[in-house]
C-alpha cells in the first residue's frame, strides 16, 4: 500500500517520545475510562491493555489508576501548584512542564496501591505483592516502566515506580530486554535504522523512516515517534 507520511503525522501514535526536548502539540485523543466508574481516562488501546494487565496481576481492588490523560491546561495547573507547594527542586524531578508531559498523549498511566489516602503526584507502589506482579507483567501487555532508577540523566525525571507508558507489543518487551528507556529506543532506531525481535514464536521487523511517500507491506503498524520520524512494525 502506498502512504504519504507527513511531518505533522510524526506526533501521532503509540510510540511518540514526549519529554523536554520533544514537546507534544495538543491534539484530539480517543479517550475511554481506564476502568469502569473512574475519572481516570486513557487512550482506547492503552485502557484495554491496562485492564488485561490488571487482571493478569490479580490487582483488582489492590491497584488503582491515579492519573491518566491530562490536558495541557491541567498540566499547567499541576506544575504551578507543585512549584508553590513542593518547590522547584521537587517539581523539576517529578512534574513535567505543560507540553512536555506524556500524560497529554493519553498513553501514560500512574497507578498506586489502593490506600485510604493516595498521593496524586507520587502514589505508593511497592515492589511486592500485586504491585510487583503488575510491574513484572507490564511488558507482556505493552507497558514500559517509563522512568526507571539509574536512567535519570537520560529521562531527566526521577525514578517513578508508579508511572507506566503504553508503547504496545512488541516494543515494551524490546525495551525490557535491552534495558532501554523510550529515549534510548528512539535513538537506537534513528542510528541503526531498525532491528529484528523475536517474541512468543513470532518475528518482528522494526524500521524507522523519515517523512515521505512509501510503498509499505500490508499489515504494517505505523507510529510517529515525535522526533521527526516514523516507526514501522511488521510481523514476518
Amino acid at each position: 500500500m502506498r502512504v504519504r507520511l507527513t511531518a505533522e503525522m510524526t506526533h501521532q501514535g503509540t510510540l511518540i517520545l514526549v519529554n523536554r526536548d520533544h514537546p507534544l502539540p495538543e491534539a484530539y485523543v480517543d479517550l475511554v475510562p481506564a476502568l469502569p466508574r473512574t475519572r481516570v481516562f486513557l487512550e482506547r488501546r492503552a485502557a484495554a491493555a491496562f485492564r488485561r494487565l490488571l487482571a493478569a496481576a490479580a490487582g483488582k481492588g489492590e491497584i488503582v489508576p491515579v492519573s491518566g490523560y491530562r490536558s495541557q491546561k491541567e498540566q499547567d495547573k499541576i506544575y504551578r501548584d507543585s512549584l508553590l507547594t513542593n518547590g522547584p527542586g521537587f517539581t523539576a524531578q517529578f512534574v513535567a512542564r505543560p507540553g512536555e508531559s506524556e500524560h497529554a498523549s493519553g498513553l501514560a498511566l500512574d497507578v498506586g496501591q489502593n490506600l485510604p489516602v493516595i498521593d496524586p503526584l507520587c502514589p505508593h507502589f511497592p515492589g511486592e505483592g500485586p504491585c510487583l506482579r503488575f510491574s513484572e507483567l507490564a511488558p507482556r501487555y505493552g507497558f514500559t516502566l517509563r522512568y526507571p532508577a539509574g536512567k535519570e540523566p537520560i529521562t531527566a525525571i526521577a525514578h517513578e515506580p508508579w508511572h507506566f507508558r503504553y508503547v504496545g507489543r512488541p516494543h515494551a518487551a524490546i525495551l525490557a530486554e535491552y534495558g532501554w528507556t523510550l529515549e534510548e529506543y528512539v535513538e537506537h532506531l534513528s542510528h541503526a535504522g531498525g532491528l529484528v525481535h523475536r517474541q512468543d514464536g513470532r518475528v518482528y521487523e522494526i524500521t524507522r523512516l523519515a517523512p515521505g511517500v512509501y510503498d509499505l507491506p500490508a499489515k504494517t503498524a505505523l507510529s510517529g515517534d515525535n522526533a521527526g520520524g516514523f516507526i514501522l512494525t511488521r510481523a514476518l
